[in-house]
């Protein structure tokens, strides 16, 4: 075999274990209530090493609390933190680095509907660093966010439009 060809077959076997892997912790809500999971990590064997590569830990409804991603050393790049409202959806996420420090904290408001409609996005000390707001048609579909920045002044604003099936 030419060296080219090996370099091919090894990239193509590393990336079909990197896919298998990313899909086999995607665990569904039902699955972790029904096995009463805490947590699960995800690692890669590298070289006979087990370098981490991420690590999820659950409430007991079955939601992501926490989510750490690390790097390709294995050393933790960004955790995130999640907390939800009475009807499961998430409230606030709070991201920190690699040494916990705060770096971004959102707040998740929602409708009566349930759906999405503001959020906060703040920066490490506090200090508000844009809000996005969220509209819905009379069908309950998404049709306009509004991102503005601490002052109010809008940034961007993305319209939605949908179109039925005959």
């Amino acid at each position: 075999m030419h060296l080219k060809e090996i370099s091919i077959k090894k990239n193509i076997l590393i990336f079909a274990c990197l896919f298998l892997s990313y899909f086999s912790i995607a665990q569904s809500k039902k699955e972790i209530k029904k096995n009463k999971l805490s947590s699960v990590t995800e690692s890669r064997n590298e070289n006979g090493k087990l370098v981490r590569e991420g690590y999820k830990k659950f409430n007991a409804q079955g939601e992501v609390i926490e989510k750490i991603e690390y790097d390709e050393q294995g050393k933790i790049a960004e955790i995130k933190k999640y907390k939800y409202n009475a009807s499961d959806d998430v409230s606030e996420e709070q991201t920190f680095d690699e040494s916990k420090a705060l770096l971004e904290k959102k707040v998740i408001k929602y409708n009566a509907s349930g759906d999405k409609s503001e959020e906060l996005v703040y920066d490490g000390k506090g200090a508000l660093l844009r809000k996005q707001l969220y509209k819905y048609n009379n069908k309950g579909l998404k049709s306009e966010k509004s991102v503005l920045d601490s002052t109010g002044k809008v940034l961007m604003i993305k319209v939605y439009s949908y179109n039925e099936k005959l």
